[in-house]
């Protein structure tokens, strides 16, 4: 009798591996690189270690390990997408069992199989199984050093050379991997001290030393790559929302998957479980683990991201999950709700085989050739935005790069030169997120009609032409004027008294240089829902009795929800001497929540 849950538990387990390879591995050879996998792949290709080392590794913020391994197995194996991700993805797939098996040695086995459940299914881990970066193989090491750290110290009479080992090994490998992972291993050291038996207390900190000395190759990258900031150069430091868009994410920002996850909480807390020493490890670790990053971010240098978490949260998962062996229907019910509705709001909610499987850089580049392929007039083609990686999909594609343009961080002012200067009849453009928000409306000044439009995640393609715009384009166009004095049917207008001043010299506007005055708000956002992109076209016009010299024009746009909003900024100003040279400055302030 005593096998047969055993043989249960293998059947669920395997019913876990079995989703977690399916989500992972669905249309594999179709999953193009990310913008991070195409940085580490242009740093590879070095013949030489010390090569490698200069040009691949210390330009980047994240250990070495990971790059060279990138350098050297693309070497023999090749450079093709489902190749270099392979390793990546099979050690995502190996810490959904690492998980299983801290969650049953720590706790039991149905608290394991949940965890597992939950790993298998989610974007979070199915996203960073799937990326040929420093995630997976840290979740993975991390995940294995925990569970050597925690048998060589709490498990069995005597200390288990093989657990030791296993422990000293592995946190090792982490080091080289991931900087946040190192982080969260230093406070797992701390928390060893604390708890650990004293018997084995010098044992493990000799463990750290040894540990220490298989780092010490690395200390000059790291010394060098910390003194150039990291992240922290382009990354802001969190608030308190971060912990919230945190949760979010790791519930897929599904109402049903996340009302079964706190609804399955809710049930096994309140059977009051005991929540012994494993559970304080588990939720100090991840608590430990969120709290310096964010301490760190705030008053040192920004470091806290999603990705991050990644190697500390299983045992959140974990701590959140140890009632499991209380109820078998309880537990039933949730292992089944867990990977079905986890599923369903990865594939359906949020169609994660849709958006991330489609490039923009590789789908933009597809729909030029088959734009020129038909080209039978003087066109002016243009992809905007890094060359490098446009040029990876052209070689790839065999596209003749002497036809396109490929115009990298480009200004508005050489984009219209350029526009003005061409005698093509047809613009094709790629745009992508990072394109110049005004980039389109240019565009259409001198091509005013729109032919063909596609939309990608981050990017779009044109086909815009010289000839006559049709009477009903495909962009939707709502043009409003907003005056300070009358009323707007489709905006509110800010109180005058705050916006005006009145004394000696009469009555003007006046805003002080503050990103919160208030400002026009819409009164039916809905009415903005059905354009997949937003456009927001905004034309000042001043009129003064004398001259001025110094406007500051300070916009600032906030979207409720996940629209996607390109700014376009376009100023004319009038004045009584049409020949004088006013200073104009604009400063957008652009924030989606």
């Amino acid at each position: 009798m005593a096998s047969k849950p055993h043989f249960k538990t293998k059947i669920l387990l395997l019913l876990v591996l079995l989703v977690g390879a399916i989500l992972r591995f669905y249309n594999y050879a179709q999953i193009p690189f990310s913008h991070d996998e195409f940085s580490a792949l242009f740093r590879t290709g070095f013949t030489d270690f010390e090569s490698l080392i200069k040009e691949g590794v210390l330009v980047d913020f994240h250990p070495a390990g990971v790059q060279v391994f990138l350098n050297y197995y693309g070497e023999y194996f090749g450079y093709t997408e489902w190749v270099l991700k392979l390793p990546f993805t099979l050690l995502g797939l190996g810490s959904i069992y690492l998980c299983f098996l801290i969650g049953k040695e720590w706790f039991n086995e149905r608290t394991g199989l949940l965890a597992a459940a939950f790993l298998s299914c989610t974007q979070f881990f199915v996203f960073y199984s799937q990326i040929a970066r420093p995630y997976s193989p840290g979740l993975f090491f991390g995940l294995l050093a925990i569970l050597y750290w925690h048998r060589f110290l709490f498990t069995g009479k005597k200390v288990s050379l093989k657990s030791l080992m296993g422990w000293i090994l592995s946190a090792a490998i982490c080091a080289y991997i991931h900087y946040y992972l190192l982080l969260s291993l230093v406070i797992l050291g701390f928390l060893g001290l604390l708890i650990s038996p004293k018997e084995r207390r010098a044992l493990f900190i000799l463990s750290g030393l040894l540990i220490f000395t298989l780092y010490l190759p690395h200390l000059d990258i790291f010394l060098h790559q910390s003194g150039k900031g990291g992240v922290g150069t382009w990354l802001g430091a969190p608030d308190l929302s971060f912990i919230y868009d945190f949760s979010g994410y790791l519930l897929q920002y599904s109402y049903v998957f996340g009302a079964i996850v706190l609804l399955m909480l809710i049930i096994g807390f309140f059977r009051n479980p005991k929540m012994g020493k494993n559970w304080w490890i588990a939720i100090s670790f991840f608590g430990l683990s969120l709290i310096a990053g964010f301490l760190y971010s705030i008053f040192v240098n920004p470091i806290l991201q999603f990705s991050g978490l990644l190697f500390s949260t299983p045992f959140l998962i974990l701590a959140l999950l140890f009632w499991a062996s209380k109820n078998k229907w309880i537990f039933r019910i949730s292992f089944f709700g867990i990977l079905i509705s986890g599923t369903y709001a990865l594939v359906i909610e949020r169609q994660h085989y849709s958006i991330f499987y489609q490039s923009p850089y590789e789908y933009l580049v597809k729909d030029m050739q088959f734009s020129l392929k038909d080209q039978s007039e003087n066109v002016l083609a243009i992809l905007n935005d890094r060359g490098d990686i446009l040029k990876y999909y052209l070689e790839k594609y065999n596209l003749d790069t002497n036809l396109i343009y490929l115009a990298e961080h480009k200004t508005s002012l050489e984009f219209k030169r350029l526009f003005e200067n061409s005698d093509a009849e047809k613009l094709y453009l790629g745009a992508f997120a990072s394109s110049p928000s005004e980039l389109i409306a240019l565009a259409q000044e001198y091509f005013p009609k729109m032919e063909k439009r596609h939309s990608y995640f981050h990017g779009e393609y044109f086909v815009f032409s010289k000839n006559k715009p049709d009477p009903r384009p495909q962009l939707i166009f709502q043009t409003e004027n907003l005056l300070f004095e009358k009323e707007n049917n489709s905006w509110k207008n800010p109180d005058p008294s705050i916006l005006t001043h009145s004394d000696s010299l009469g009555t003007y506007l006046i805003v002080e240089p503050d990103a919160y005055n208030p400002g026009f708000e819409i009164q039916n956002p809905k009415s903005l829902i059905p354009a997949s992109n937003i456009f927001v076209d905004l034309k000042l016009e001043l009129e003064a009795k004398t001259d001025f010299e110094n406007v500051f024009f300070v916009m600032r746009v906030v979207l409720l929800g996940f629209a996607q909003c390109f700014l376009q900024q376009r100023m004319k100003i009038r004045t009584v001497n049409p020949y004088h040279d006013s200073f104009l400055a604009f400063i957008a302030d652009h924030n989606t929540l």
